[in-house]
């Protein structure tokens, strides 16, 4: 099935649910991202859609402070606890361009399932208007349970299709080697001795990772790929 026939689908689900639980009018993103992949992502979102284009475009996936926390957490969390991670420039990005639109605040819920995804509940929180936070907490156990359905139903979907993109890793073999020593402190030049490769290849790859990580320098995808667990030794 199409990402898209199926996104419409589980709005529908969503729609269903918010009715039911007196929750109608929160904006909402379910997200889906395979965690050793993170450029293979699903969504299904009633965010504004010039916000999921620019989120979606830029793969903010990779540098979204929400995505980042939840990579490593297991419970759910407001917002504001990923302004600690605001302070580096490239994250800063993700919530400047989204306050444009109107995206100041929000709660996420969090799911890690059995195929290694990373799936995501997030509902959007209007400045000043506290008795909506206090709704999501308060219904917390039964918002999680939904979310656990839902994954279940975008699993049993999603299984069947032949040619997933998912299996598809972020990273070639050699550019997982090049990642783990330059993780390791290795300069280009000790990292093509080590590899047997020249030094221009070495800085070839090492853009490659930046690029596919939506960062501008080496350090800034060390630090990610730390984050985000994606070094592996080789």
């Amino acid at each position: 099935m199409e990402q898209q026939n199926l996104s419409v689908k589980i709005k529908r689900i969503f729609s269903d649910y918010l009715r039911e639980s007196n929750l109608t009018d929160m904006m909402y993103t379910y997200l889906v991202l395979k965690k050793t992949n993170p450029s293979e992502i699903f969504t299904a979102s009633t965010y504004p859609a010039a916000w999921q284009d620019i989120y979606l475009s830029n793969s903010y996936q990779f540098i979204d402070p929400v995505v980042l926390i939840a990579m490593n957490r297991i419970t759910s969390f407001s917002w504001a606890e990923c302004f600690s991670l605001t302070e580096r420039a490239n994250l800063t990005k993700v919530f400047t361009q989204s306050a444009k639109q109107g995206i100041t605040g929000g709660y996420t819920f969090v799911l890690h399932d059995h195929c290694d995804n990373l799936a995501m509940l997030s509902f959007l929180l209007p400045p000043g208007d506290e008795s909506r936070e206090i709704n999501i907490i308060e219904n917390k156990s039964n918002i999680f349970q939904f979310l656990v359905d839902t994954h279940a139903y975008y699993l049993d979907i999603t299984s069947n299709k032949k040619d997933s993109s998912f299996d598809k890793p972020l990273f070639s073999a050699r550019e997982h080697e090049v990642f783990y020593w330059a993780s390791k402190g290795k300069t280009n030049v000790e990292i093509g001795c080590m590899l047997g490769i020249t030094l221009s290849t070495v800085k070839f790859h090492l853009r490659n990772i930046c690029k596919k990580l939506g960062v501008t320098n080496s350090k800034h995808a060390i630090r990610l790929g730390i984050e985000l667990n994606l070094i592996i030794s080789p």
